[in-house]
């Protein structure tokens, strides 16, 4: 999921930049000319695509970050399993040791 909205992201991005190549960038908006509302439209595509792909990113982020989240709550989870089977095992190991010290006594 993450990787194809970054994919997604990137693809606008490069879409926002070809755009934004076409209009140069000292270019004021010809007012009252012939191409004042294609140059209008080409800009606001142009935002839209730009404030999508933010959007895109910052939604990448916190999926990451949710992920990552999730991973270290997960770790944490496991590590205190292992130390408390080592604890385990080395209460057994003990218990072992005590048991093979003990003398049978003769009835």
């Amino acid at each position: 999921m993450s990787r194809r909205k970054s994919e997604e992201s990137q693809a606008l991005r490069e879409k926002a930049e070809k755009m934004f190549n076409i209009i140069p960038l000292d270019q004021h908006i010809l007012v009252n000319q012939y191409g004042e509302k294609i140059d209008r439209r080409s800009r606001a595509r142009i935002q839209r695509a730009e404030e999508t792909t933010f959007e895109l990113q910052k939604k990448l982020m916190i999926t990451m970050q949710e992920r990552t989240d999730y991973a270290e709550r997960e770790l944490r989870k496991l590590t205190k399993k292992s130390a408390n089977l080592w604890k385990f095992a080395l209460k057994k190991k003990t218990q072992q040791k005590q048991l093979k010290n003990v003398v049978p006594c003769a009835i």
